[in-house]
Parts: structure tokens; C-alpha cells; sequence
């Protein structure tokens, strides 16, 4: 019996019904495995916060570093929580850069650092202050009792002393306020955050219009607000006119300014009064207006948990609420199996664009294909008409049946990225960054050259810095969440810059400036970096085409490795060894043909002689490179002719160079390869510039537009198939996810004969994995277990994590089953691991 390196481990407590949550984690690191999906237990009593309610920073340090804790539970598995700045007397972009991202705890963290820029001057400003918040912690976790932190920036120019409202804030009470034209006066409460303070303070406030206008709808009004020690909140009184005239709802608004002795605003400083009309009784006959579904279609992973259906009325500056009803109707899918009946009525708000349906949905862990209900939409009110989608179909997409290759319609923004995907980057959390041109458009609408996607596909918090003028080339992040970011801004102009979680610019490290493009980047966990690309100098050093930066930000001049062309790609090995491809025939003086590796201080290894030293080539060179387990090297690239074999685009290599000649891809002349990935199981995945494939076991040619999968022995993988793949088909760069799934992206518009630009996700083989549990009554603990059918797999469990014990051997028939382990009353801590055992 061997491992797999899909096997994973569930760990739970049982005794005293404590509850856990299954996660799932990049890299096996709890099996000694280096790839593929991890599930722990994750205690529920676990919790993540800042160290301090206060930081204070002085502002010539440039940097404000803010610590963030997590504490108790099991702190064996990888958790997340998202942070934003918030302005206070402090604001951003004067004070310090505006930041928000997400901060990851890896396995046995307790203690990571988010780092705000801080911006120096030569003002006496006295102290100012801004805010640092915690949101949307992993699943299962829960924010700590410090969720908030305030952030004081010290004048370094003689400035005044600390004022005693430090940290407190003033805001309404609640952002919308609504009064019936009746109702005679309008009373708005503002709230103050801290009701056992003993110094008074003020705060002043002013009416401006909206649709409601002054004088005739209500008075304006302006004033102070006095809130003297342990007073709690105070109100605003405004008078309300009413009239006989039907004229519908009207908004005016109501401001915060100025508040004294170092009390900041809070989020709620703008009220916004909606004046009901008291005549109305309902819509007046000259106005029209439609609700309908925003799509007749709408498409979600039943791992996605919830379908989110969208309705849009048509005249989104109407003063009215209209409502409509809404029903659930079974199709192939069926409530209570795959979704949750649902039905109830939805209600737009005056002045909204919108509204959202959500429907839960359910993940069976059955190979069941696609199956879809009907949402019905009914009954709106005030004697308008439904739009035309009335009905909306949703279909919902099985991630246990679908074929590994195929198109998952449900990831990323519904139209693409224009003009396409120059770069990609998986980040350690399993997010996205996905980098562009100039004119990058996402989903539609025009944004800046980098962003950043969910796990799931969906857009996230990230501000990119980065000039408008620039074209991103490369992306890679180093351990601590930073992000280094190659970008283009001419043809003998490149940057380098290192972003922090959020996407700006980190202060501590000078942006470095190369005379050609950079097209790779290596983070090393010393935090040492390698650029390679077409430069011959970078921050006016001479460093030809591969160059080394020291932890400090500075070029690290002992390392001057001597070549003669473009270098495309960096893979590291051990000892501090780095593989380099590229467009170059010598290192050092020597022949190196496209490939060669690297001692730590920049010497040729002699131990690697690419191709055996048979410098037969054609075509550009290598673009990419992957190591197997075995330290046999992939090479993808654009040739037809290396090393004296007909080999195109793809070959493999010995650890010493050798040529592997058992890896025989066939790929037809005039293919390229621009990314490989490596799969735990040793497959390996490229995608680039082809069409027409040869498939050995049938002996025809088979399309697979730009992305492709080969076995072991460079055989293409049939059972891996993208359709049509990309139309152009130019795919320049893939990640794999935990779960198998892979990302694709390039300059391509349709994807398997639709409408994708830019970027795809693809479906992977079914990982093996504990995939859900539950506690059954009586103290039996409910295991499922996600596989292939025709494997067989044995469930072992372990009280210590060293000696395992085997409770269940099962051959699957419907891509997983179901395992009861009725001994697991009285059994304390037990962990639980899945194993695919060989064919």
C-alpha cells in the first residue's frame, strides 16, 4: 500500500459533541506531501482579531505595522480575514495609503503583520488617526473582541499633544431615514462610540437637497451638536411640510462635519430622509415601470451553496417601493435534494437599481450532471407589468461528473477580460491575480492592469497600484502575502514593484527599473528575488538578462551569471540551485542550449548538461519549465528541432540534462508552449499556441485548442478534453487549484465555441478527499468521501496522528461513498485519512 498524494486527513473531536468544520488547504504539509488538497478539522472556538485596540506610528517611518492574532482552537489549518482602512482625522492618500486585502495565517501561524504606508511631511498637523477593520474570517472562525484597531500617525514637526477623543467616533444611527410628509418633524439620532467618556465635544451637521427641496418639502437646517461627558447621542430635529399634491417620495440629505477635540467620523456620516407622500396610493398612471430577472439563465456550482438571482427594475430613479413575489418550480433538480425550496416576496426600494434572490443549493457528492429548476417570478404590486424574464432557469453545474477538461460556465465575471490575460499568479489562500494591458476591461467596465479573484471566480478586494501606462508581465508572491509585479511601460522601459495584500504599492521597497522587459520572477523564502527577461541592465547596473535582489531591496552584484539571450522562465531546486530557460546558447562561457542550471552564486552547474551538450536547435526557445518528483525536467517552448530530436514544443530531460527519450509527445511542427503545470499525480498540463494533436491510441489527430494534458510518457491524456478549446488559440499561462480545477488564460476571446475572454476555468480529475462529515446522533461520526469509480480506498483513523488504523476498505460507484464510524463515542481526539490505493 502506498500513499497517494490526493490522500487526506479529517481530524475531530467527538467527545463532548464539540463541533468542527471541514476546510480545505493547499499542500499535504501534514502528510510530508508537497501538492495537492488538505482537509482539517478546524475548532470552532477559534477566533482572529488585531494584538491592540491602539497603534501608533511616528509618520517619518513610513510604515505603520499592525498586527493581527488568532487565538485558541486548533491552529493546524490555513485561515483567512479580510482588512480595510478607514479615514479618520487621518485621511487617505495625504496621511497614508488607503489599503485593504487579506491577511493569511498558514498552518501553526498565530501572529501575521499588515503593513499601511505612511506618509511624511513637514506640516505641524498635530496627531491624526485612521482605522484599521477585520471582516469575513474563514468560515467556522469568528472575529475576535479587538475587530477594530485605531491607528495614530505622531507629527514628527512639533505638532500639539493628544487630544482626549482619540478613538472615539460620532455617526448617525442608521444610514437611511424615513418620514411620512404627516409626520410633521423628522428626528435623526447620532450615536457616539464611547458612553463612558469624561470630555465633551461637538459635532456639526447641515441639510442639502435632493429631490425634496428646501422650503417647500422640509426646513433647512444647520447647526451644532454639543455631546457633553457620558452622553450617549443626541438628535437632530428637522421639519417636515406636508401638501395636497400626489408627488411621490422625495430625498434630501443630512451631513457630519468638524467634530472638536479628536473625535473622528464614523462610517454612517451622510443620513439620507426619504419623505413619503402621503397621497399616494399608488403608482400615478404616466408612470410605466417593469421588474424582471436580470437574465433568463443563471448558472452555479453546487458547491457554490447558494444560487444568487438578480432583479433589476427598469426606471432606477423611481421614489416608489414596488414588490414582487417569487417561487421555486422542480425541474431535473428537486427541492430538498439539490436546492432548497424557496419562495417569498422581494421588495425595491425607492431609488435602487436592484435586488438579489438567494437560493441555497445543495452538494450531493453523486455523479448526477447538470439539472436545473425554474424560478417564477408573480403578483407586482401597484398594477405594473413584469418584464419580459419572467422566468428564469437555473441550471445547476455537478463538480463530481463533469468531464476533466471541460468548461465550467459558472467562474469568473460573465464578460471576461478584454483584451486578455497576459499573467496569472495563485496566491497562497487560493486567490487570483490576474494581470492585463492598458485598457483592461473586466466584466465589462474599464479597471486597472491587476485584480484579484476569489477562489471561486468572483472579483475581490484589490486596489492596484500601478501606472495606467503599464502592461503586466509577470506576478509571483513571496510567504508573507506581498506581491512582487513586473510591468512594461515601453519597449526599453520595465518596472519591478513590490504591492502589499491589498495591491499598493509597499513603501518599503523601491520600485526598480529595467531596460527590457522582465518575464519572470522567482521569490525565494530568504525573500531573495531573480528577474529574468530581455534587460541588459536594471537601475542602471549592468545585469543582462538575469539578475539577483537581496532581501533590502538592493541588486545583489556577486551574482553576474554571463549570457546570451532572454531568459523566460525560473524554477528553483535544492541547495539554492535555480533552473533558467530561455532564448540563450552559452552561460558562462559555455554552450547551453535554451536550458541550463544555476549554483547559488551564479556559476554553471556541472552536474547539468542540457541535451548532453547537442546543440541542434531551432525556433525561439524555451518558455517554460516544470520538475517532476523524480527531478526529470519538462521543457515547453517554441521549437520542432532540440538536441538533435524531432520533439515539438515539448520534451523531457534527465536531472543531469540528459535527453529523456521515453517521453515522446508528438506534438505536429509549428506548436508552442508557454506554461507547463504539474499535477500531484505526475500528468503534465500545457497550454500555448496549438490546435491538431496526435492521439496514439486511436492514431488520429484530435482538437485541443491551446491546452492539453500528457501522461507519464508524453502521450496525449484523451480523457483530458477542453472541446475546442481557446479560437485562437492562444493560452500563455495556467494555475492548478487545490481541488484540481485548472485556470487558463491568454489573448483569447471563445472558449470551447463560447464567449470566455481571457480567462477560463477547466474541470480536473476528482481529487480524493474527505469532501464533508457530520456528527449522527449516538455518537457515530459520518464520513464522505469524494473518489473515482473502479479505485478501491481505505478510511484509516489515528488518536495520535503517527499510528493509523484501517476501519473501511470501499470500491466506489458513483464517485464517492459514505463511511459510519459507530466507534467513535468515547474515542477523544481521532483523525481520519483517505487512501487511493494503487491500480
Amino acid at each position: 500500500m502506498e500513499f497517494n498524494p490526493l490522500a487526506l486527513v479529517l481530524q475531530v473531536r467527538v467527545r463532548g459533541m464539540r463541533l468542527f468544520r471541514a476546510v480545505t488547504h493547499l499542500g499535504l504539509w501534514l502528510l510530508g506531501i508537497s501538492q495537492g488538497g488538505l482537509v482539517l478539522a478546524q475548532d470552532s472556538n477559534q477566533t482572529v482579531q488585531f494584538a491592540q485596540n491602539l497603534f501608533s506610528v511616528i509618520e517619518n517611518s513610513k510604515i505603520a505595522e499592525i498586527q493581527v492574532v488568532r487565538l485558541d482552537g486548533n491552529n493546524t489549518n490555513q485561515i483567512t480575514v479580510e482588512y480595510a482602512t478607514v479615514d479618520g482625522t487621518a485621511v487617505a492618500g495625504t496621511d497614508y495609503q488607503g489599503s485593504r486585502g487579506v491577511v493569511v495565517f498558514g498552518p501553526l501561524e498565530t501572529n501575521r503583520t499588515v503593513f499601511i504606508a505612511v506618509y511624511d511631511n513637514t506640516l505641524l498637523d498635530g496627531l491624526r488617526s485612521f482605522r484599521v477593520a477585520l471582516s469575513n474570517p474563514t468560515a467556522g472562525v469568528a472575529l475576535g473582541t479587538i475587530a477594530e484597531a485605531q491607528v495614530i500617525i505622531n507629527d514628527d514637526d512639533g505638532g500639539s499633544s493628544e487630544p482626549p477623543g482619540r478613538g472615539e467616533t460620532v455617526q448617525f444611527q442608521t444610514p437611511d431615514f424615513r418620514v411620512s410628509e404627516t409626520g410633521q418633524v423628522a428626528v435623526i439620532q447620532v450615536e457616539r462610540s464611547k458612553l463612558d467618556a469624561d470630555y465633551e465635544f461637538t459635532v456639526q451637521y447641515a441639510t442639502s437637497g435632493g429631490m425634496a427641496v428646501a422650503g417647500v418639502d422640509y426646513e433647512n437646517a444647520s447647526g451644532v451638536l454639543v455631546f457633553p461627558p457620558f452622553c450617549a447621542s443626541q438628535s437632530i430635529s428637522i421639519p417636515i411640510h406636508d401638501n395636497s399634491a400626489t408627488d411621490g417620495a422625495r430625498v434630501f440629505y443630512l451631513t457630519l462635519s468638524d467634530p472638536s477635540n479628536g473625535v473622528e467620523l464614523g462610517l454612517s456620516r451622510y443620513e439620507r430622509i426619504i419623505i413619503e407622500d402621503d397621497e399616494a396610493r399608488g403608482i400615478p398612471e404616466a408612470r410605466q415601470e417593469t421588474a424582471q430577472f436580470q437574465t433568463a439563465e443563471f448558472s452555479v456550482s453546487e458547491t457554490g451553496r447558494v444560487a444568487v438571482l438578480q432583479l433589476v427594475r427598469s426606471d432606477h430613479s423611481s421614489p416608489y417601493d414596488i414588490k414582487v413575489g417569487f417561487a421555486t418550480v422542480d425541474g431535473s433538480a428537486v427541492a430538498g435534494i439539490d436546492y432548497q425550496a424557496t419562495n417569498g416576496v422581494v421588495v425595491l426600494p425607492s431609488f435602487s437599481t436592484n435586488q438579489t434572490i438567494l437560493i441555497p443549493i445543495f452538494d450531493n457528492f453523486k455523479a448526477d450532471g447538470i439539472r436545473s429548476f425554474q424560478v417564477v417570478l408573480s403578483n407586482l404590486t401597484d398594477g405594473l407589468s413584469l418584464g419580459e424574464n419572467t422566468n428564469a432557469e437555473v441550471r445547476i453545474i455537478d463538480d463530481e461528473s463533469s468531464t476533466p477538461g471541460s468548461l465550467e460556465l459558472t467562474f469568473g465575471p460573465a464578460r471576461g477580460f478584454v483584451p486578455g490575460v497576459n499573467a496569472l499568479a495563485l496566491r497562497a489562500n487560493g486567490k487570483i491575480l490576474v494581470g492585463g494591458s492598458p485598457g483592461f476591461c473586466v466584466d465589462g467596465s474599464a479597471t486597472a492592469q491587476m485584480v484579484q479573484l476569489t477562489e471561486a471566480g468572483a472579483l475581490d478586494l484589490f486596489e492596484s497600484a500601478l501606472p495606467e501606462a503599464a502592461t503586466v508581465t509577470a506576478i509571483a508572491e513571496q510567504e508573507d502575502g506581498r506581491v512582487w509585479v513586473a510591468y512594461q511601460l515601453s519597449a526599453s522601459e520595465s518596472g519591478v514593484a513590490r504591492l502589499l495584500e491589498g495591491g499598493a504599492f509597499d513603501p518599503s521597497f523601491a520600485a526598480l527599473a529595467a531596460d527590457g522587459v522582465v518575464r519572470t520572477i522567482l521569490t525565494r523564502p530568504d525573500h531573495t528575488l531573480y528577474l529574468g527577461g530581455t534587460f541588459s541592465n536594471v537601475n542602471g547596473m549592468p545585469h543582462r538578462f538575469l539578475a539577483r535582489i537581496v532581501p533590502d531591496g538592493g541588486l545583489d552584484e556577486s551574482f553576474q551569471p554571463n549570457l546570451n539571450g532572454a531568459v523566460n522562465c525560473l524554477v528553483p531546486q535544492s541547495d539554492g540551485l535555480v533552473l533558467i530557460g530561455g532564448e540563450f546558447t552559452s552561460v558562462n562561457g559555455q554552450d547551453a542550449c535554451y536550458v541550463a542550471r544555476l549554483n547559488a552564486n551564479g556559476s554553471s552547474d556541472p552536474g547539468f548538461n542540457g541535451g548532453n551538450g547537442n546543440l541542434v536547435r531551432n525556433g525561439t526557445g524555451v518558455k517554460a519549465l516544470v520538475v517532476q518528483k523524480d527531478g526529470r525536467v519538462v521543457l515547453g517552448g517554441d521549437f520542432s528541432i532540440l538536441y538533435g530530436r524531432g520533439r515539438s514544443a515539448l520534451m523531457r530531460l534527465f536531472s543531469n540534462g540528459a535527453l529523456d527519450d521515453s517521453f515522446d509527445t508528438s506534438l505536429p511542427t509549428g506548436c508552442a508552449v508557454y506554461s507547463l503545470v504539474l499535477q500531484p499525480d505526475g500528468k503534465v498540463i500545457a497550454t500555448g499556441d496549438f490546435n491538431q494533436l496526435w492521439d496514439w491510441q486511436f492514431g488520429v489527430q484530435i482538437l485541443r485548442g491551446g491546452v492539453a494534458r500528457f501522461l507519464k510518457n508524453g502521450s496525449m491524456d484523451a480523457s483530458f478534453n477542453p472541446g475546442s478549446g481557446a479560437a485562437q488559440p492562444l493560452v500563455v499561462a495556467a494555475v492548478l487549484q487545490s481541488d484540481l480545477k485548472l485556470v487558463v488564460a491568454g489573448l483569447f476571446e471563445r472558449f470551447n465555441g463560447q464567449s470566455h475572454p481571457g480567462l477560463v476555468r477547466l474541470f480536473g480529475d476528482i481529487a480524493t478527499r474527505i469532501s464533508n462529515w457530520s456528527y449522527q446522533p449516538g455518537g457515530v461520526m459520518q464520513i464522505s468521501v469524494a473518489s473515482e469509480s473502479g479505485r478501491t480506498y481505505v478510511v484509516e483513523c489515528s488518536t495520535n496522528m503517527n499510528a493509523w488504523f484501517p476501519v473501511a476498505t470501499n470500491l466506489p460507484d458513483m464517485n464517492g461513498f459514505f463511511y459510519l464510524d459507530t466507534s467513535a463515542t468515547n474515542a477523544g481526539v481521532r483523525a481520519y485519512r483517505v487512501i487511493q490505493l494503487n491500480p
